[in-house]
């Protein structure tokens, strides 16, 4: 049996079709995203990545970069509508800096003993506003030097590579 549509309904079911065709990301783009919030509290008290001593306004490019990677990949991984809120309470970058007669002071040296160290408080909520999960963390990663990173040429690859298991686990597993 061959089914039939009147013609109203057959030129908006082609009409449908044909804008889905020709505009494929409008439909995406209507989808509510995950919103992300993170903040530094008091961020020239943190062991590492201070604000800049030439303009304590202004925050550091460890920082801001680590606040950047933190919103892009909790916007990836989250379901839409849900809301994640981070507050920073201190930074403690993998290595440290080291005198030496051959290094200039701006090179940090990474050894075991001075894994990443990360302490936030968060809250997860999902699309009705609702608390999936709250908290507060001490990221420490012990066997940081002994993990296989991809990308090597990334200065904070520890530290994003330890936010991204953290933000793995918590994030709504997809059915």
């Amino acid at each position: 049996m061959k089914a039939t549509f009147p013609p109203f309904s057959r030129r908006a079911l082609v009409c449908l079709l044909a804008g889905a065709l020709l505009f494929p990301g409008l439909a995406l783009a209507a989808a509510p995203k995950a919103h992300v919030e993170v903040t530094y509290e008091s961020p020239e008290k943190f062991t590492d990545a201070r604000d800049p001593a030439d303009n304590p306004d202004k925050e550091s490019s460890a920082l801001v970069r680590l606040r950047r990677h933190i919103e892009d990949r909790a916007e990836k991984i989250l379901p839409p509508g849900y809301r994640l809120a981070l507050t920073v309470t201190d930074v403690d970058l993998a290595g440290s800096y080291e005198p030496s007669a051959r290094r200039p002071r701006d090179v940090r040296v990474v050894r075991d003993g001075h894994p990443p160290r990360i302490d936030f408080a968060y809250t997860l909520t999902d699309a009705t506003g609702a608390t999936v999960s709250s908290g507060k963390e001490a990221l420490r990663d012990p066997g940081f030097l002994k993990r296989l990173r991809v990308d090597s040429n990334d200065d904070l690859r520890f530290e994003k590579a330890m936010l991204d298991e953290w933000l793995d686990r918590i994030a709504p597993k997809k059915s």
